[in-house]
């Protein structure tokens, strides 16, 4: 439902599928994904497309702040998912440590000049911290809509809805992303 000719931020994109299809509607794409495979098949689908001219992509992890840091890989395959930057946990048996530059995304907005129509942040689990480094483009009256994808079952992102609020959003949308999985809910919030 965007209008025609919008600029799409896709924060956690994965392999692209969301920024591919904004690409094939004529939306612009920002495209943000850390995970070096994930990076890597991005690069290679907005290629094989021929999006080049539309998609532009960034390995970064989105946070709160500009600092370097370590991205936990849940599983080191392509198209993976479950990764979480910079969350201070060390149990290096079940996780593969990847390097990783976390910057706000008012700071990656402002650097590349890039103000979104509509955003999607998927990033399991460090919503709360990407968000918390967006406040000067909640405040911008261009953005049209916010998907984030929350797990509802961890206490630091329900207050995700709260902190909108405090920006004028309002939940449009709230779907269970899967049934297998109820407390993650991907909601959609506008003003």
């Amino acid at each position: 439902n965007f209008n025609s000719n919008s600029k799409f931020l896709d924060i956690g994109a994965n392999v692209g599928i969301f920024s591919l299809y904004a690409a094939y509607k004529e939306h612009d794409v920002v495209s943000v994904e850390p995970e070096s495979l994930n990076f890597a098949a991005l690069n290679i689908n907005t290629n094989d497309n021929n999006f080049n001219q539309k998609i532009r992509t960034y390995p970064f992890s989105m946070h709160s702040e500009n600092k370097i840091g370590l991205l936990e890989l849940s599983e080191m395959n392509w198209g993976k998912s479950g990764h979480n930057f910079d969350s201070g946990f060390k149990d290096s048996g079940k996780f593969f440590f990847q390097g990783s530059f976390g910057c706000s995304v008012d700071f990656l907005s402002k650097e590349i000049d890039f103000i979104p129509d509509y955003i999607k942040i998927d990033v399991d689990g460090n919503e709360f911290k990407v968000i918390h480094g967006m406040k000067q483009l909640l405040q911008n009256k261009y953005i049209k809509s916010i998907l984030v994808e929350i797990d509802i079952s961890q206490k630091e992102n329900s207050e995700i809805i709260n902190y909108f609020s405090k920006f004028g959003y309002k939940i449009i949308s709230k779907d269970i992303v899967v049934s297998e999985t109820p407390n993650i809910i991907n909601y959609i919030f506008a003003k």
